[in-house]
C-alpha cells in the first residue's frame, strides 16, 4: 500500500488561522489607541496654545488700559514702596489709587492687581498683605522691568481676590512695564494683574473632550471597518485553506491509487507477455509444420489466426506498458543524430502492406533542405507508425496519406506533418481521441481493431522528445497531425546512446498501435 503524505488537521490549522484576526485586533487596537491619544493631546495642546495666545493678547490690552488709566495715581506711590505696609494704606494717594482700581476692576474678571517700583517692592496691591514685599528676584519682574511683556498660566486651590477669597481658580498672570511717558521712555515701575480664566479653561477642557470623542469615534469606526475586512479575509483564507487541504488529501490519495494502478498494470502486463510469447511461438511452429504435417488444411488456418490474435494482444500489452512507463517517468529517450527523412521512409515501407490492404496511398514528401537532428529515432518511428496507421485506417478506400517533412531555417527544428483526406473529427472529438483508450465513435472505428492508445502514446512520446504535438481536423475533409522536434535534444550531451542504468538502449519497437 502506498504511503499517503500526512496532512495537518483542518481543526488545528483553523485555530491557528483564527489567531490572525485576534492578533490584528490587539496590534491594530493598540496602535489606533496610541494614535488617538497622541492626536487628542496634539489637538488639546494646539487649542491651549491658541487660547493662551488670544488670552495673552487680550491680557496685554487690559494691562495697557489699566496702566494708562492708573498711571497718574500710581506714580506718587512708587517712591513710597519702602514704607511700612501698615502706614501705606493711610496715605491719601494710596486711598485714591485703591478707589480708582476697584472702580476699574468692578465687573471684570480681574481678581488682583499689584504695582512694583523699580527695586521690586510692592507699592500697591489689592491685597494689603503684599505691600512692601520684595519681588526683585522674580524673573518675570526682571523681564517686565527690562521692557518685556510676560504672561503665565497657573492654577490655585485658593486665591485672595480683591472682591474676596476664591477656590480652585485658573489664572492668567501678566506683567507689564510702567513708563514715564510714551515710546522708549524709562521704565519707572511694573504692573501685575491676575485674570480669572476658569470659565475659559473649562471651555477648553470641554472642547478637548468633544474633539477627543470625535477622534476616538473616528478611530473606532476605522478600527471596526479594518477588523471586519481582516475577519472576512481571514474567514475566506481559512475556507480556502481548508479546501486546499481537502484537495491535497484527495490528490495524495489519487496519486497513491494511480501508483498502485500503474504497478498493477505493469505486473499484469509482464505476466501476460510470457504466456503470449509462448502461444505465438508454438503457433509459428504448428503453422510451419516443423514437427510434421497438421493434417487437415483448416488447422493451419486456425493456427495462423491464433498467431495473429496473440501478436495483436502482445502489441496491445506493449502499448499499455509504454503508457505506464511514460506516466511513471521511467521511459527515457535515447537521443542520437537522426535523419528524419530516412525514418519516414522506413515507416512508409513498413506500412506499405497495410496501405495496400486499405486501398490507400502512403507518400513521403520533403518540402525543404534537411539536416540531421538529435532525437530518439525509435520513438520517432513509433510516433509516425501510430499516426500514419491511424490515417490509413480512417481514410476511405482510394484515399491518400502524406508524411511531409520540413526544417525551420532559423531554429533548425524539424517539422513533420502527417496529413490524410479521411473522415476527420469534430473539435470536441480531438480531446477524446487523444485521451488514453479514447475512441471517436464512427463506422470505421467499429470496423477496425484498436485500443485507442495510438494518439496518446504519440503525444507522450513527442513530449518526451521535448517536441510539440498538434492535431487539426475537419469532418469529411481530413486530419493533419503536426510534430515539431528541436534540432538539439536538451541535456543530451554525454548521454547519447546510454540508458539511465548505463546500458545501451534497445531500439524502439515498430509495431502499429
Amino acid at each position: 500500500m502506498a504511503k499517503i503524505t500526512d496532512i495537518p488537521s483542518t481543526r488545528q490549522d483553523g485555530g491557528h488561522k483564527a489567531s490572525v484576526t485576534r492578533k490584528f485586533a490587539i496590534a491594530s487596537g493598540a496602535i489606533i489607541l496610541l494614535a488617538a491619544v497622541f492626536l487628542v493631546n496634539i489637538h488639546r495642546l494646539a487649542i491651549s496654545q491658541q487660547t493662551d495666545r488670544i488670552a495673552g493678547e487680550t491680557h496685554g490690552y487690559v494691562l495697557q488700559a489699566l496702566t494708562n488709566g492708573l498711571l497718574s495715581r500710581a506714580i506718587p506711590l512708587l517712591d513710597l514702596a519702602e514704607t511700612d505696609r501698615e502706614l501705606a494704606p493711610t496715605y491719601p494717594s494710596y486711598r485714591r489709587l485703591d478707589a480708582a482700581v476697584r472702580r476699574h476692576l468692578a465687573g471684570t474678571p480681574i481678581l488682583k492687581l499689584r504695582i512694583y517700583n523699580t527695586s521690586g517692592r510692592v507699592a500697591y496691591s489689592t491685597d494689603p498683605n503684599d505691600l512692601s514685599v520684595d519681588y526683585s528676584k522674580k524673573e518675570r519682574f526682571r523681564a517686565a522691568l527690562a521692557g518685556g511683556h510676560v504672561v503665565r498660566h497657573l492654577f490655585r486651590e485658593s486665591f485672595t481676590a480683591w472682591s474676596g477669597p476664591r477656590e480652585k481658580v485658573w489664572l492668567l498672570a501678566g506683567y507689564m512695564p510702567i513708563r514715564s511717558g510714551e515710546g522708549e521712555d524709562p521704565v519707572i515701575g511694573v504692573i501685575e494683574i491676575y485674570r480669572d480664566i476658569t470659565s475659559l479653561h473649562e471651555a477648553l477642557n470641554s472642547a478637548s473632550i468633544e474633539s477627543g470623542l470625535v477622534i476616538a469615534g473616528a478611530f473606532a469606526l476605522i478600527f471596526t471597518l479594518l477588523l471586519m475586512i481582516v475577519w472576512n479575509a481571514d474567514k475566506t483564507a481559512r475556507a480556502e485553506h481548508q479546501a486546499n487541504l481537502e484537495l491535497a488529501r484527495a490528490k495524495a490519495q489519487a496519486e497513491a491509487a494511480a501508483r498502485e494502478k500503474t504497478q498493477f498494470i505493469a505486473s499484469i502486463s509482464h505476466e501476460l507477455r510470457t504466456p503470449l510469447n509462448a502461444i505465438i511461438g508454438f503457433a509459428e511452429i504448428l503453422q510451419n509444420e516443423i514437427k510434421g504435417p497438421l493434417g487437415h488444411s483448416s488447422y493451419r488456418e486456425y493456427v495462423g489466426d491464433i498467431g495473429k490474435a496473440g501478436a495483436h494482444l502482445l502489441s496491445i500489452i506493449n502499448d499499455v506498458l509504454d503508457l505506464v512507463k511514460l506516466e511513471s517517468g521511467n521511459l527515457t529517450p535515447d537521443p542520437q543524430p537522426t535523419d528524419v527523412l530516412s525514418v519516414a521512409g522506413s515507416v512508409a515501407r513498413m506500412l506499405a502492406p497495410e496501405a495496400a490492404r486499405f486501398g490507400n496511398a502512403l507518400e513521403v514528401e520533403r518540402t525543404s533542405e534537411l539536416r540531421a537532428i538529435e532525437t530518439d529515432a525509435g520513438k520517432l518511428r513509433q510516433i509516425l507508425v501510430n499516426i500514419a496507421s491511424n490515417g490509413l485506417k480512417f481514410t476511405p478506400k482510394g484515399g491518400r496519406v502524406r508524411i511531409k517533412i520540413s526544417q525551420d531555417a532559423e531554429s533548425g527544428a524539424a517539422v513533420v506533418r502527417v496529413i490524410d483526406n479521411g473522415i476527420g473529427m469534430r473539435a470536441e472529438d480531438i480531446a477524446i481521441a487523444e485521451a488514453p483508450f479514447g475512441q471517436v465513435q464512427n463506422v470505421l472505428t467499429r470496423a477496425h481493431e484498436g485500443t485507442g492508445l495510438g494518439l496518446t502514446l504519440s503525444r507522450r512520446y513527442t513530449e518526451a522528445l521535448c517536441g510539440t504535438f498538434k492535431i487539426e481536423s475537419t469532418p469529411d475533409v481530413g486530419t493533419a497531425v503536426t510534430i515539431t522536434l528541436p534540432e538539439k535534444f536538451p541535456g543530451a550531451e554525454g548521454n547519447a546512446g546510454r540508458a539511465a542504468d548505463g546500458a545501451p538502449r534497445a531500439a524502439a519497437r515498430s509495431d502499429a498501435a
